[in-house]
């Protein structure tokens, strides 16, 4: 009877330890999204679509771009807004409220020649709390010649790097449509980027 109790006890416990809940996974809000000079406005999918990066409210955001001999530089003074498809007027925006950024703090990590010509990554970390479209603005200092001196393709604007995000607001509760639907012609992308076919 000793060994059969025994055993009892020691399943009643594997039963009840399996019941005891477990710490919930962390929400995406609080993860960190990371975005880099990859990521940003204007891009040829983003012009076609204006489907900028969602995030939830409450996200934590970081940028992070090479710089040095080129500084980048945080500046709330500066006026910083949602780029559009060609500089049109969008009235999707109308349906939403700008969210301001708050602005954590930054920092400058060492990472010499990681990409041609530059000694360090500068970090730039933001809140993003409430529903509607934020804009986060970083300035070059001194202004590049070109877009290859801060890293960038041909044709990207250098008076500033431009993050465009979604807050709360899922993409796919968008009244969106691809832009050959409104054009009558077949697409030379698909929906996310180059055609594979």
């Amino acid at each position: 009877m000793t060994v059969l109790a025994g055993v009892v006890v020691l399943l009643v416990g594997a039963v009840s330890a399996s019941a005891v809940p477990q710490d919930p996974p962390p929400l995406p809000s609080k993860w960190t999204h990371l975005f880099q000079q990859e990521h940003r406005d204007a891009l040829h999918w983003w012009n076609h679509t204006w489907l900028p990066q969602t995030v939830p409210s409450g996200a934590v955001v970081q940028i992070q771009l090479p710089g040095d001999p080129i500084r980048w530089v945080h500046d709330e003074n500066r006026k910083c807004t949602p780029t559009t498809p060609l500089g049109l007027a969008l009235p999707i925006l109308d349906l939403f409220q700008f969210v301001r950024p708050e602005f954590l703090g930054q920092n400058k990590l060492p990472d010499p020649n990681r990409i041609d010509g530059t000694e360090n990554i500068y970090t730039f970390d933001y809140r993003l709390d409430g529903i509607g479209v934020a804009a986060i603005c970083l300035f070059p200092e001194p202004r590049p010649g070109t877009a290859y001196e801060i890293s960038m393709p041909p044709g990207t604007p250098t008076d500033r790097y431009v993050l465009t995000l979604l807050v709360g607001v899922p993409q796919a509760s968008l009244p969106l449509r691809r832009p050959h639907e409104d054009m009558g012609s077949t697409p030379s992308h698909d929906w996310f980027g180059p055609s594979r076919h």
